[in-house]
């Protein structure tokens, strides 16, 4: 019975500590007083393949704005949706392995910045960046026809 006990607890006390810094997909690499928090997502890739990309969370989404983990990762999804927007062969967009998401306070928007590369004309991968808006809840931006703003 001991050798199974001791091992259980230590179980125990290990799953509580690695969920002491999450807020279910939302993780907090910083501590408590300086939190740093990411959140990673798969993404396609234009050849179907995939990738994960890791986004940094601006703190403001958290502590400011009060978005749970899954609205945060629900803007991360919608993001790595419309990444390849300003690609002129879509098919050939490779996601980067980074992203971050701000807050602009004085636009009242958050910002999902992501970044990665596509082919031009000549066949030539160039850096491709792109700029997401959501609202202060985390609802994508869109215009009267539906079309998201990005830029």
């Amino acid at each position: 019975m001991r050798k199974i006990l001791f091992p259980l607890i230590l179980l125990i006390i290990t799953l509580s500590c690695e969920n002491k810094n999450s807020d279910g997909p939302l993780v907090n690499r910083g501590t408590e007083k300086a939190p740093i928090y990411y959140v990673s997502v798969n993404a396609k890739n234009g050849d179907k393949s995939e990738k994960i990309v890791e986004f940094f969370i601006s703190e403001e989404l958290v502590k400011n704005l009060h978005l749970s983990g899954d609205k945060i990762e629900r803007i991360c999804k919608d993001a790595v949706l419309y990444a390849d927007w300003n690609a002129k062969f879509k098919p050939t967009y490779e996601h980067s392995e980074s992203a971050s998401i701000v807050y602009e306070k004085k636009d009242h928007k958050i910002i999902a910045i992501m970044s990665g590369t596509a082919e031009n004309a000549f066949g030539v991968p160039d850096n491709i960046s792109t700029f997401i808006s959501f609202d202060e809840k985390g609802k994508m931006i869109t215009d009267k026809e539906g079309i998201p703003e990005i830029y």
